[in-house]
């Protein structure tokens, strides 16, 4: 978990370290630390109840984690069953051109 400190009553464990509920730039195991310390906090009901507020105005979270549940670029909830495969897909590099040629291929 990422530490927890004494927060001030009605101010969650994520209030002044939003960059540990970024997506971009930390790792799976990173992600994982602030989902758990998300169950820990003791606003995490509150934060639902805007959570879902968020989402139904049509405004969801995006590239970040929130009461618990991780966003994507696009504002898409991606289930914690499939974290590892997100994080897989996002370190991948794009190919290269269609015309690009294998190494040991022939560009003939």
């Amino acid at each position: 978990m990422i530490p927890l400190t004494a927060p001030e009553p009605g101010v969650g464990t994520c209030a002044g370290k939003s960059a540990s509920w970024e997506l971009t730039g930390q790792n799976l195991a990173s992600w994982r630390r602030a989902i758990d310390s998300c169950h820990e906090c003791p606003i995490l009901t509150q934060c639902r109840t805007t959570l879902r507020n968020r989402i139904a105005g049509g405004e969801p979270p995006q590239d970040q984690i929130v009461a618990g549940a991780a966003f994507d670029y696009y504002g898409n909830h991606v289930p914690a069953d499939r974290l590892r495969a997100y994080a897989v897909l996002r370190s991948r590099t794009p190919r290269g051109p269609a015309n690009h040629v294998a190494a040991g291929g022939d560009a003939a």
